[in-house]
């Protein structure tokens, strides 16, 4: 596909695009975007959604996306450039995740209180039968749930990742009672 250019829906903002067809599918690799404020900057750099890859900011797929079409991943770089946007103006990385199963979808929040990430949990299935119990479900509350984790999370990329390995564990919680 080569270079592509993004305005975003309000008119305000330009993103600019490498999108790389491969043989398994495809790298986007961002070239050009709004500036973002210091406060919201990590110290490794990373934009929210991206990770480095060969020197280069590249796009992160966040779960198992089978993008298999042009029309497909421009529909992602859109999604993510608005997203972004978004992210400007409030400091709030939103992101979705849907379980390998493809049973359950979760929705994440990732937000930077006092220096430390937070990754809150806006929408999750039912514990049904199951224990609620902070000590089982590993969340914490304060006010909004939150994930509960040991290591200290330094980027947003790693947030999404644990986003998405808590997501797994919850969904095998509920449906066989495993305990993580």
């Amino acid at each position: 596909m080569g270079k592509v250019t993004y305005l975003s829906e309000d008119c305000k903002h330009r993103f600019s695009f490498d999108i790389i067809r491969e043989s398994q599918g495809y790298q986007v690799y961002v070239i050009d975007y709004p500036p973002i404020p210091a406060k919201y900057m990590v110290l490794d750099r990373t934009l929210p959604g991206c990770e480095y890859y060969e020197g280069r900011l590249r796009i992160r797929w966040f779960s198992d996306v089978n993008v298999t079409s042009d029309q497909q991943v421009l529909v992602i770089v859109k999604g993510w450039a608005e997203d972004l946007i978004v992210f400007l103006k409030t400091g709030i990385w939103r992101i979705p995740y849907y379980t390998k199963s493809g049973k359950n979808c979760f929705i994440f929040s990732i937000e930077v209180v006092l220096g430390q990430f937070n990754i809150y949990i806006e929408k999750q299935p039912e514990y049904g039968n199951r224990s609620t119990s902070a000590h089982k479900t590993h969340r914490h509350y304060d006010g909004r749930h939150y994930i509960c984790w040991t290591e200290e999370i330094t980027s947003y990329s790693k947030a999404e990742q644990i986003a998405a390995t808590w997501s797994e564990c919850t969904e095998q919680y509920i449906l066989n009672s495993t305990e993580f």
